[in-house]
């Protein structure tokens, strides 16, 4: 693998928790562009080079909520982190290990990745309680994505298991949950981050009576 300081294909997601990440996450390119990431022929085999790292490349794309709602504000460990095309791409390494397959193989898996791409805007919420109640994909909370004037809701929508994490400062280990959520990329023929420098993502609470957003900024292509 092409990764730079022998970093792995893999991103632990109590590390992202603990660390500093931004309620608007400002990314210095388009989320269509490989900033961070470059593919390369190597003889028979594509070579993956990825100075920051898969895990740095999470943490690129990943922001912390701002709550809007009027409960006690703490700190913040919930993150949702956006699969931007590099993003996207990278992972089929730490799913199959493409740098290892034949070019025709890679090539194929590539191009199956670049099209999913094109057709959905993945966005995945990692989201911490205490007490378990992390799950927000299903009728207790109103998910939708803001686009300039314009507001999407998920096509598809899925969590996985209730896992335990212990953080720096808490007492207790916290339980967390990975929801994630699909948007349609392509809406009444037009792409809606074609012509786009940001997007924010809403999430209504009922249940918990909270209202929380993660944001992401970029340049104009």
């Amino acid at each position: 693998m092409g990764c730079a300081g022998g970093d792995t294909y893999s991103a632990d997601v109590r590390d992202l928790a603990d660390r500093y990440l931004p309620t608007t996450r400002q990314v210095d390119y388009h989320p269509d562009s490989l900033g961070a990431l470059s593919i390369e022929k190597e003889e028979e085999r594509f070579q993956f080079e990825l100075p920051i790292g898969y895990e740095g490349l999470h943490r690129r794309w990943s922001s912390s909520y701002q709550n809007l709602g009027i409960g006690r504000s703490r700190r913040a460990r919930s993150y949702a982190t956006f699969w931007s095309k590099e993003l996207s791409l990278a992972s089929l390494e730490a799913e199959t290990g493409v740098s290892g397959l034949t070019q025709k193989r890679a090539r194929k898996l590539l191009a199956e990745r670049r099209q999913e791409y094109r057709d959905i805007v993945q966005i995945d919420i990692y989201w911490f309680e205490s007490e378990g109640n992390s799950l927000l994909a299903g009728p207790g909370s109103r998910v939708r994505l803001q686009i300039d004037s314009n507001t999407y809701r998920p096509t598809k929508e899925n969590h996985g298991p209730l896992r335990e994490a212990f953080l720096i400062g808490d007492s207790r280990g916290a339980l967390y949950r990975r929801n994630t959520f699909y948007f349609s990329r392509i809406v009444d023929g037009t792409d809606i981050l074609a012509d786009t420098e940001k997007m924010t993502l809403m999430v209504n609470r009922s249940n918990a009576q909270s209202r929380v957003r993660f944001a992401w900024e970029w340049p104009a292509e």
